[in-house]
């Protein structure tokens, strides 16, 4: 390669880097302009996980402890990644901002990197707010080691519920998707909850964990719940649901990337 060529190419990455940090800047400043849009998921699952922790306060009965935080955790890590994504994505869809934004002249997955930066921003604020809540009321270790693990394990967990998300608001036509995800939201729930019980036959059971291989919900409720210490949904080693939930978020960004570009052209309305 010669040395003019190098230079182009190192100015055409910079120039690219440049587009993508801007897009994500500008999502972030979109979403900071509406505050109550930015925190409304977060909120409405830590405001339970505090009405929890101070009734826990007068009637220790009440106090579940670590399995509330571990299941609001995973909830809103979820929410963030379907409805503060994949929502939002199929809504601004429908409106035909996508449309407008093949126009400019952003590289094609910028929107999608710069949407998955503000997730991440509003995760880490999700998982502060909650282990802060968590560490006061006694519901973790207080090791700086253990609550950072938890952090980051939140943290980076939004990330196969975002790609999810985008997959399923390319599904389809925009108004299908806005209406499928909340219904897939539901149905991963529900399997999510059902693995922990044994009251269903055994060819049910069997089902519902052949179904749960493919949600993340599951994987990543093992990861939290072995972390914590609840064994409850331990389904095998931690490493195998890791590598579960990686091999699932590139599978489901690799479909949101195909559905992307098929839509490439389409109109809708």
């Amino acid at each position: 390669m010669t040395l003019t060529r190098k230079i182009k190419l190192e100015e055409s990455m910079t120039r690219t880097w440049q587009l993508y940090r801007a897009e994500a800047y500008y999502q972030l400043l979109q979403q900071l302009r509406v505050p109550m849009q930015f925190f409304s998921i977060p909120l409405g699952v830590l405001s339970p996980y505090v009405t929890f922790v101070i009734v826990g306060r007068f009637f220790p009965e009440f106090d579940v402890g670590p399995l509330t935080l571990v299941m609001l955790g995973t909830l809103g890590t979820f929410n963030l990644g379907l409805l503060g994504l994949g929502l939002t994505t199929a809504q601004e869809r429908a409106q035909g901002w996508m449309r407008l934004k093949r126009a400019s002249p952003m590289p094609p997955l910028a929107h999608f990197v710069g949407k998955i930066a503000v997730t991440f921003v509003t995760a880490a604020l999700f998982a502060f707010a909650l282990l802060l809540v968590a560490a006061g009321a006694g519901h973790l270790p207080l090791h700086f080691g253990e609550l950072t693990r938890v952090f980051v394990m939140i943290t980076l967990g939004v990330l196969p519920f975002c790609a999810l998300g985008l997959a399923l608001a390319y599904v389809g036509g925009p108004n299908t998707a806005q209406s499928l995800i909340p219904q897939v939201m539901l149905v991963l729930l529900a399997l999510a909850v059902m693995s922990a019980f044994d009251v269903f036959p055994a060819a049910i059971l069997a089902v519902i964990e052949t179904l749960n291989m493919v949600s993340p919900v599951y994987h990543f409720n093992v990861l939290t719940f072995g972390f914590a210490g609840l064994p409850a949904l331990q389904g095998g080693p931690a490493w195998l649901h890791a590598l579960a939930l990686v091999g699932l978020t590139a599978l489901f960004t690799s479909l949101a990337i195909y559905l992307y570009r098929r839509d490439e052209g389409k109109t809708y309305g």
